[in-house]
């Protein structure tokens, strides 16, 4: 329970834009968490805030720690398969985001994600399916 109090108190940091201590919140509950058993992984957390502070490489490690431990975790996969896109790891990030468009069909993002994949890997038919299932999930919503 104290692992998803300090997730919590790191996501509302993040909101009120005090990234310190919001990277200390999620350090914190990342060693208290016990990743099998915990659905809201704060490595998938850490891993995007990392990212959105433009700590892309940094962003890596938690985020392939979270999927290793977790495979079946869309979220998961997202968020590394979008590290790995703006890493220029086109190969991977494809594969990460396939992954998380399976577990998760109706996730526009993901959709969008992998269409930018696709397509800057010259995959271009399925790179403009995968766009326009993400466009139309968000007019959908």
């Amino acid at each position: 329970m104290t692992a998803k109090v300090h997730r919590a108190v790191a996501l509302n940091f993040v909101a009120l834009f005090v990234p310190a201590e919001a990277e200390r919140r999620f350090i914190m509950a990342i060693q208290l968490a016990r990743p099998a058993q915990n659905s809201e992984d704060p490595r998938v957390d850490y891993g995007a805030f990392l990212f959105r502070q433009g700590r892309t490489e940094e962003a890596l490690r938690p985020l392939e720690q979270a999927v290793h431990d977790s495979p079946s975790s869309a979220r998961a996969n997202l968020e590394w398969g979008r590290v790995l896109l703006h890493l220029n790891r086109l190969n991977q990030a494809a594969a990460c985001l396939e992954k998380a468009v399976a577990l998760e069909p109706g996730n526009s993002n993901a959709h969008l994600l992998l269409g930018q994949a696709y397509l800057w890997l010259g995959r271009t038919s399925q790179g403009e399916t995968e766009m326009r299932l993400g466009q139309e999930g968000w007019k959908g919503n």
